[in-house]
């Protein structure tokens, strides 16, 4: 299990860690129980809290996140998967991914060396689709909604820009799903679970 302030020895390893510094581009799309998902730079402009969906350790539930704010400029690396999914964040930024038969939130950074190095296959978790969620206008809270016990395989991480990135604090679960993939929020907030994952299958829709 990944305990609150616990660190695996692949993340430690990482010679780009800061972490305090890691997080996303401003076109990363937040995953929201409404049924919508809007672009992290739009949310930041509006200074108000937002809902995420967020993963408490075997289901993605609805959380309070604070308003995203602009956190400074670095460098952004693409990281796409073999399903067609990209996400654009800094290498210090942590994704849930699966590590020795465990899963565990590691730096974009050493899934790159991991990659680079041709270790096993790299793999993040993934949500489900954001039609196949439900929605907050059709359900009262609370709302949990099981995960896969599935994992999509990275083909790429690259260097694509130097621009402005974004963070936000999710308190209880310090966590959020964006861009249909599971990202641990790199300001305040904590985990309060361990991340092994669920062991079970179900229906996608």
């Amino acid at each position: 299990h990944l305990h609150p302030g616990q660190t695996k020895a692949w993340e430690s390893k990482a010679r780009f860690v800061d972490m305090q510094s890691g997080c996303v581009a401003g076109e990363t799309l937040i995953d929201n129980p409404f049924g919508v998902s809007q672009r992290i730079d739009g949310l930041a402009s509006k200074g108000k809290p937002i809902w995420v969906w967020s993963f408490n350790g075997s289901k993605l539930v609805p959380a309070k996140a604070t308003s995203p704010f602009k956190k400074g400029v670095a460098r952004l690396y693409k990281l796409s998967t073999e399903s067609g999914r990209e996400m654009v964040t800094t290498l210090d930024h942590r994704m849930l991914s699966l590590q020795n038969g465990h899963s565990a939130w590691v730096f974009v950074g050493e899934l790159l060396r991991q990659l680079t190095s041709q270790d096993n296959d790299v793999l993040v978790a993934y949500g489900l689709p954001q039609e196949c969620l439900p929605s907050l206008r059709e359900s009262n809270l609370p709302l949990t909604y099981p995960l896969y016990d599935k994992w999509d395989r990275v083909i790429k991480i690259e260097y694509v820009r130097t621009d402005e990135y974004y963070d936000m604090s999710v308190p209880v679960y310090g966590n959020y799903l964006a861009n249909g993939l599971i990202h641990h929020n790199t300001h305040g907030g904590k985990t309060e679970f361990g991340v092994d994952w669920l062991k079970r299958e179900i229906d996608a829709c």
